[in-house]
């Protein structure tokens, strides 16, 4: 099945409690309840600022974006309004990816410049910050570019970014790195993770070959490549449950949805 979404470029999406998808254009929040073989726009909500980085699911359909700055928005009443009811600040640099742990009702962000932060949305308030730069074990490098978050397990989340996977313990911030290697002269950069159903494996979105999947096992340490239909570079990976996830790719006016 394919959405087809006419005169929006999508930017992002998430699916919220009640089972619809929040597909975040250059125009507007489009809610879409997703039927056996159907779909169907519930709601649409205007926005006046488009220059957030993607949507995010928390729980009781509220749903974040973020910028320098993070934005809650509440989808349950309608009408819809337009304008976020809170605002997290705290990060120095473009935040790229956020996740969030349900039964801790705790936000983690991070930025471009590899600085993770935790938040309490229960005091809307800031608990730690991790910056990789002050970590013994990197101490050498220069720049560490990141982009996306995935959560491992209660303690660990993993961070992808340009040539590396890094696993994060979120108590005591230390961390391993997985060097990612795509061949002479080519940097691989992983843009979205998710966590397959064995729990061996994380499925990234990366740009280095178009339209190509990453599959990485965690207990034998490598990666092979799987070939998708997308035409440019895979930008988005959404888990829906244990055998279904979307991608996006990063020109794309339509979802893949797959079965594995």
């Amino acid at each position: 099945m394919i959405i087809t979404i006419k005169d929006n470029s999508i930017k992002s999406v998430c699916q919220i409690d009640n089972g619809n998808l929040i597909i975040y254009t250059d125009k507007a929040f489009l809610i879409y309840s997703i039927g056996k073989d159907t779909y169907k726009c519930e709601g649409i909500i205007k926005i006046k600022d488009n220059s957030h980085n993607t949507v995010m699911h928390l729980d009781n359909n509220m749903i974040a974006t973020y910028h320098y700055e993070i934005y809650l928005w509440n989808i349950n009443d309608k009408p819809y309004s337009d304008k976020p009811f809170k605002v997290l600040n705290g990060h120095e640099a473009g935040i790229v990816d956020m996740l969030y742990i349900t039964n801790q009702k705790k936000l983690i962000s991070l930025d471009i410049q590899s600085c993770v932060m935790i938040w309490d949305l229960k005091t809307y308030q800031s608990i730690k910050a991790i910056t990789f730069s002050t970590i013994e074990q990197i101490d050498n490098e220069e720049e560490i570019q990141t982009n996306t978050l995935l959560q491992l397990n209660e303690d660990t989340i993993v961070v992808g970014g340009e040539e590396h996977l890094f696993f994060v313990n979120i108590q005591t911030g230390l961390f391993r790195k997985k060097e990612l290697c795509c061949g002479i002269g080519k940097t691989i950069e992983v843009k979205s993770i998710i966590k397959l159903r064995d729990n061996k494996s994380i499925l990234c979105a990366e740009q280095c070959k178009l339209g190509y999947f990453l599959l990485y096992n965690t207990e034998s340490d490598s990666f092979i490549r799987i070939k998708t239909t997308h035409t440019f570079w895979v930008e988005q990976l959404l888990k829906l449950n244990e055998n279904t996830f979307v991608s996006s790719g990063r020109t794309d006016e339509f979802l893949r949805i797959w079965k594995y």
